[in-house]
């Protein structure tokens, strides 16, 4: 809700704006604390933005997090909020917060969309990946019922075994024979492609490859064998086969436009809704 004149607020905005691009930054924050007292969202952007100007965005966060519990269907105000946490390197919280501008009515798909895809690009969900392989050993700290053996002999046995994996052929043999992890088992350990931003591949496995890529590792002899590296549930040996860039800009904005079309499917358009040509 609001109070006040529409196009008076409109006004103070652009103000505001204005203001801000002036580097007038206590004035944006008069303008800021007008457009909040008519109970205006546009006055909590504002005020972020002068913040953030200001090289304050963790107060500039913390006050657009109190605008959308405020407005919470202001799509404008949680996309801002969403380029602000990533600014902060919180990336995961700003996907968050552009997943919630997309569920409010009025939102611009694109813009947020855009807007989304970079933060992917920033976490390197989309950069350079690594074909990665896997054969998994569970173990805890001590023995019991459900965790045959410790971590120390996790990591005892996988050593004892890295010599017999002398190329990918052998490594995702033993893999589809030895590996307790129940996923990958049957595709010989194939983790497929892992980004520094993977969600779904464990942090240590993410940081082994990429500090061996970093310290020079290359793939001249047809693969590496890394590890054993500790899990949380066990210990694992890593085969890295190849190696691929990542996307230039020309192939980046089409995975934003693929991004954008496949939300539209899953958001918009119901099972029912959808139809081939043969139905």
């Amino acid at each position: 809700m609001w109070f006040g004149d529409e196009d008076e607020a409109s006004r103070l905005e652009a103000q505001g704006h204005r203001q801000i691009e002036a580097g007038d930054l206590g004035a944006a924050q008069r303008t800021a604390d007008a457009l909040l007292a008519m109970r205006w969202s546009g006055g909590f952007a504002i005020e972020a933005l002068a913040l953030a100007s200001a090289g304050d965005l963790e107060a500039a966060v913390a006050g657009l997090e109190a605008g959308v519990a405020r407005a919470p269907d202001a799509w404008a105000l949680w996309q801002l909020l969403g380029n602000l946490r990533s600014d902060l390197g919180r990336l995961d919280d700003a996907i968050a917060a552009f997943d919630r501008a997309l569920r409010c009515e009025g939102a611009s798909q694109i813009a947020i969309g855009f807007n989304r895809a970079v933060v992917h690009h920033r976490a390197d969900r989309f950069g350079e990946a690594l074909h990665v392989h896997a054969l998994f050993l569970r173990a805890a700290k001590f023995r019991n019922k459900w965790n045959p053996r410790t971590f120390e002999e996790a990591e005892e046995e996988l050593s004892k075994l890295s010599p017999r994996l002398t190329d990918l052929a052998a490594f995702a043999e033993h893999a589809k024979t030895l590996s307790e992890d129940p996923g990958t088992k049957e595709t010989g350990g194939d983790l497929g492609w892992v980004t520094r931003g993977a969600d779904a591949v464990p942090p240590s496995i993410r940081e082994t490859v990429f500090h061996w890529l970093g310290a020079g590792g290359d793939l001249e002899d047809g693969g590496a064998l890394l590890g054993p590296v500790r899990l949380e549930n066990g210990a694992v040996l890593l085969w890295v086969s190849e190696r691929r860039e990542g996307p230039a800009w020309e192939q980046m904005r089409e995975i934003v436009h693929r991004e954008l079309r496949a939300r539209f499917l899953r958001g918009v358009l119901t099972e029912a809704d959808v139809r081939t040509f043969r139905d």
